[in-house]
């Protein structure tokens, strides 16, 4: 496996990666906007995104599958752990509809190429 590179070869170049990566910035927008959230929530919650798309990378730069395969688990941890952070928000009426729906597509496209 390559080292990654921006013209979409290495990690840069997996779907996986990408949609992680959107739903990692996207959540990370949702809740810049939101007010009154408590602030050990909001960096739970962007830790477990972040650590979606970290593993991927990491796991995809260390080279033998095996290795792999083991952060794509790890990074599976990590979605559902940040899925729960989104249904607990809007249990809570602290996210808003929209960035509810956007966030599970993408929640949901991740978990399935993760899977894959």
């Amino acid at each position: 496996m390559d080292a990654a590179s921006a013209d979409g070869y290495g990690h840069r170049g997996l779907k996986t990666w990408q949609r992680a990566d959107e739903f990692a910035h996207e959540l990370y927008r949702a809740l810049k906007k939101q007010q009154g959230i408590p602030p050990w929530l909001v960096s739970q919650a962007g830790r477990a995104a972040l650590s979606v798309p970290a593993n991927i990378v990491e796991g995809y730069a260390r080279g033998p599958v095996r290795e792999y395969l083991h952060f794509l688990e790890i990074a599976r941890g990590s979605l559902a752990e940040a899925e729960y952070y989104v249904e607990f928000r809007t249990a809570e009426g602290l996210l808003e509809a929209a960035s509810t729906q956007r966030l599970s597509a993408l929640a949901s496209e991740t978990t399935r190429l993760l899977n894959a």
